[in-house]
């Protein structure tokens, strides 16, 4: 398997919309994220690194008068050697197999949902009823492509939309793999660098190998 991955910022000026920022002494950045985790360590738990780190660039960009609204971008891809058919199967059916909890927003959350139809969501679950909604589906076609679409909270980085189109084709035997995360919005700088990461470890990495170690071979087959 291969994957490359590139990022990129774009400055948007936009005066008009420049954020507001609170008068007087900055605040601690410490404090800040402190009394942020006490707000949602009862309903979601401990933040998992990833989350912590947007939060922590976030409270940052407080400070920084010059913040406005951006343009980022993501391009991950990825050759497996695996049936298209099976690859989309895996992705969309299997998540709660290949994504770790590490990844997930509620500590509680026991399992990733997938709703493979126009309207239908990406979102994590728990055995309480409580949930987090990660993409809402935009735009599919069955086994080829999924266009989604995400809202940044600003305790992930933002405000900012964020617009993933999902691609497999065929790649000889194989089939490859073309994400493509866009987002808009006010984005603290440096927090594409953490979309990348966790982009390139939850595919690169975790899903490869769930597919590399995946036994399932009656599967495989029926999707061939």
């Amino acid at each position: 398997m291969s994957a490359t991955a590139t990022s990129a910022a774009q400055q948007v000026p936009l005066d008009r919309l420049s954020p507001s920022r609170s008068s007087g002494k900055a605040h601690d950045v410490r404090s800040a994220i402190d009394a942020t985790n006490r707000t949602y360590r009862s309903p979601f738990g401990d933040p998992f690194p990833l989350f912590l780190t947007m939060m922590e660039n976030t409270m940052a960009a407080y400070e920084n008068p010059t913040q406005s609204i951006r343009h980022t971008r993501v391009l991950l891809e990825i050759v497996f050697p695996l049936p298209r058919t099976y690859v989309w199967h895996a992705f969309t059916q299997k998540m709660s197999d290949w994504m770790p909890k590490d990844f997930y927003i509620l500590s509680t959350s026991q399992k990733m949902v997938f709703q493979t139809r126009v309207g239908g969501q990406v979102y994590e679950t728990g055995d309480r009823g409580e949930s987090f909604t990660w993409f809402q589906v935009a735009a599919l076609v069955p086994q080829k492509h999924v266009s989604l679409v995400g809202h940044l909270f600003p305790s992930w980085g933002g405000p900012g939309v964020s617009f993933i189109t999902i691609d497999l084709t065929e790649a000889g035997s194989g089939c490859k793999f073309q994400l493509d995360d866009q987002v808009l919005g006010h984005i603290v700088q440096g927090t594409e660098v953490i979309w990348k990461i966790g982009w390139e470890e939850l595919l690169s990495k975790h899903f490869s190998n769930y597919l590399k170690n995946d036994q399932s071979q009656g599967d495989k087959d029926l999707l061939l």
